[in-house]
This record gives structure tokens, sequence and C-alpha cells, in this order.
């Protein structure tokens, strides 16, 4: 019956196998290549506006570090990482899934595997017509092969052209069209707040908080970086310079004065390529460490964000990579059940083992997902409270946490809480009128706080999310 389905079935299944597929995006000149160079904690793809920042970077784990670059009618070239790829547009394979592949000994990419897109908009008004038809056609590649993205910004949050970005390449592939658990937003350059502000990464979260009502259905968290200040390397001179600095009686008006000095082409050249690279802030992170007698490099780094975008990666995507492959699978052979050409004994046995896997016990995993996809769709009505509360019940690991429970709450008190919070939601689940989905989002709310508050009174206080 599904003899003629079994290649498309086969590729879908292929899925379960192969690493979680994380494309990177955003429009040229955003801080993409920056960003995986500041995750990947040394230069691996290439920045600026060189031929290779074209075709998309596929970033993977090997034991023996190269970079390999697929060329037009020869045989692959081999880089060492962090080598300059000098290809003209006629040399590289711009057909190939993977024109640069980059090869890492490194556990950002257990199971998981970073693609380096062009982006989405034209580059700038000097590239010719064939290089954005380029763009389109690489990143649209990636698409088709990614699971999740990391849409990075550089532009004011909220903004229509990031907006309309991400939803079209979200519309890509159906996964993301409503999907905000497999994308997170990242706001690059963050550190432009400063001097305005003493903590610029600060400033820049509370900006991300105030356009959250636009990226909230789009994406799990959003979160802003100051990448280069975590691929900055220092030397002597480097460290010296910043050593001046930071004798100076005012760091910071040491700094501005650097950086008129600069502009005006009067400063000596160690200080003012320091600037370039750091930046004023990375110049006053890098000053005020030494100042305080610690290592200026890991002041920078720390500075930067970094770890926090790491962090976000290992929760939304790597401890969620096998439910999320399984996900896409089964929405593959949904697609391909409804196809046109399909025969409808096999659509529906086709479709009757999707939602055997949906229901069985190991799709706990998968309706965590659905539910938290509805509790950020616009459609679903639903209280902004509410649909912060379903983020928290399960993304969080502790019974505390995905209580909101005061700090120091003892056993009695959380089994109270979840209770009480199951009520509230089988309550909702049984208003009339209300539509399907919010009152299936509703029963899965209801039966996460009565799962913990079994699990209380069990004894068990190390609460686990459902379905990881």
């Amino acid at each position: 019956m599904l003899d003629a389905l079994a290649p498309a079935i086969e590729r879908a299944l292929d899925r379960l196998d192969r690493p979680l597929v994380v494309a990177v995006t955003g429009h040229v000149s955003a801080g993409k290549s920056t960003l995986i160079n500041a995750l990947a904690g040394r230069p691996v793809t290439q920045t600026g506006a060189t031929e290779t920042t074209l075709v998309s970077w596929w970033l993977r784990r090997g034991a023996e570090e190269r970079v390999v670059v697929k060329r037009r009618a020869q045989a692959p070239l081999t880089l060492a990482v962090g080598a300059d790829v000098v290809l003209s547009e006629r040399e590289l394979d711009l057909e190939a899934v993977e024109p640069i592949t980059a090869w890492l000994d490194s556990h950002l990419l257990d199971d998981l595997v970073l693609v380096d897109t062009p982006g989405l908009f034209s580059p700038n008004d000097e590239r010719s017509a064939r290089a954005r038809e380029l763009v389109r056609g690489q990143t649209g590649r990636a698409a088709a092969a990614a699971d999740a993205v990391v849409h990075v910004t550089a532009e004011a949050p909220g903004a229509k052209r990031e907006a309309a970005e991400l939803d079209a390449f979200a519309a890509a592939f159906p996964d993301l069209g409503h999907a905000p658990t497999n994308a997170l937003i990242v706001m690059t350059k963050a550190d432009r707040y400063w001097p305005a502000a003493d903590d610029p990464l600060t400033v820049a979260s509370a900006a991300l908080d105030s356009a959250r009502a636009a990226w909230r259905s789009r994406a799990w968290q959003a979160t802003p970086v100051a990448a280069l200040l975590a691929v900055a390397t220092l030397d002597d001179g480097d460290r010296a310079a910043l050593a001046q600095i930071a004798a100076a009686p005012a760091i910071d008006s040491a700094i501005r004065l650097l950086a008129a000095r600069a502009r005006s082409g009067r400063a000596d050249a160690q200080g003012a390529a320091l600037l370039r690279r750091l930046g004023p802030f990375g110049v006053s992170v890098g000053a005020r460490a030494i100042a305080a007698g610690d290592d200026p490099a890991a002041a920078l780094r720390a500075a930067s964000g970094i770890e926090e975008v790491r962090l976000a990666i290992d929760r939304m995507f790597r401890a969620r990579a096998q439910t999320m492959r399984t996900d896409r699978m089964l929405r593959e052979l949904e697609a391909l059940a409804f196809g046109r050409d399909v025969a409808p004994a096999a659509s529906a046995r086709l479709r009757s083992a999707v939602d055997e896997v949906r229901a069985g016990s190991d799709g706990g995993g998968l309706r965590v997902l659905l539910a938290l996809r509805l509790a950020a769709d616009p459609r679903v009505r639903l209280h902004e409270d509410a649909r912060d509360e379903v983020r928290t019940v399960f993304a969080s690991p502790a019974a505390a946490d995905r209580l909101a429970a005061a700090p120091g709450a003892d056993t009695a008190a959380l089994r109270g809480r979840a209770r009480e919070r199951a009520r509230w939601w089988r309550a909702l689940e049984m208003a009339r009128p209300s539509a399907p989905d919010r009152r299936w989002l509703a029963a899965q709310v209801a039966a996460a706080y009565e799962q913990i508050a079994r699990e209380l009174e069990a004894g068990d206080t190390g609460v686990r999310t459902p379905g990881r």
C-alpha cells in the first residue's frame, strides 16, 4: 500500500539519525558570522564582503579539523580552520548543498550542525543581481534542511523589516510557521548603547522586552550580545594600551578622547587598532579589568553575553534535539499523506501511523512542543499572563520554578499551588464556547500541574518536565 511512498518515507525517517540542523539567518552584515565565531571561541567562518560570505558555511563536529570548499569541476579544496578562503563565484560550486563545510573538534557541535547563511535581504547596492540571487538560493537551501533557526538582527527590536525577514524564512518550511520553540532571536552589537549606559546589555535586554509583542509569536527567546568582544584576541601591545587607559584618572573620559583622536586621525596606531577591534565598550571593559587586576580577555568574553546564547541553544535545541527531529519527521510524513497524488488508503495508513506516535507513551515531548506553540500562537485566545505560565510550567526543570513559587516555599505550599493552578486550567478547558486548540492546551497544562502535585505528594521534589 505504501510502496510508492517508500523513498519519501525513508528520507523523512533518515532525519532521526542526523544531528539537529540550526540555521543562523539575518540580514547582510547583521553579525551572523561574528556570532558563530564567538560561539566557536575562535575565527571559523569569514566576515566581510568576500565571495565566500555569499554562500552557506556548515559547521560540523569532526576530530580532524579542516575546512572543505566545494569547487566547480574540480576536487574539493581542503584548508586549515581560520585560513582565508579566496575563491571567485566562478570557482565555487554554487549548486552544492554544503558549499563550505568546517569540521571542528568542539562540544558546541555535539548532536548539532550550525549553518551560517548569507541572509535573506539583498547585499549592499554594490552587489550584482547575480549575487542577490545567489544569496536567496543559498538561504533557501539552508531553510529546507533546518530544524531550528537563530535569527540575528542588529536593528531596533520589533522593526518591521526584521519581522518580515523572520516570517519569510519561516515560510520556507512549515515547522517554523508557528513554532517559537524552534527559533531564537539574537540582537547583536548591543555594545552600541555605551557610553549612555554603563551596562549596555541590560539596556538592550530592556529594549527586547519592550518589543516582546512583536517577537514572542515568532521566537522562544530574544537575547542581546556584543559578539565582537568574545572573539577578541589581545597581544602585549593591546594589553599595554589598555593598561595606559586604566591608569588614567577617568577611564571613560580617556576612551572618549581616544575615540575623538581616532576619528580625526590623531590617535596612535595601537590605540586606534584596539578601538576598531573592541569598540569603545570593549576598551572600557578591558581597561577596567586590568585596573582590577583581572584578565581582560576573560572579562571581554563575560561581558559579551555569548554564554547566554550558548545556554539558550543548549536548553532550546540540544536538550530537545530528538523530540524536534521526531516532530519534523512526523510533519513531513503528514505533508506526504495529504499529497495530491497519494491514494486515499495509503494516506489513511500513513496518518494513522503518525497519530499513533503522537498519542503514544513516547509522545510526551511532542505534546509539550505543541502546547508551547499554541501558547505563542496569537490565533489562540489566551491572556498574556496565561501564555507566560505555559512557558514556565513546561520549560523549567524544578518544581518551584515551574510553579513560579516564592523562594523557600515548602512542599505543602508547592502542592497547594499546583492543585490550585490545575483547577484553574481545568475550568478553562471546560469553558464554552471555546476553540478546540484552547481546550486541548488547557487540558495539557492542567495535566502537567496534576503531575507536579502527585510527585510532590510522593516526596519527589525534583519534579521533571513532561516529555523531557
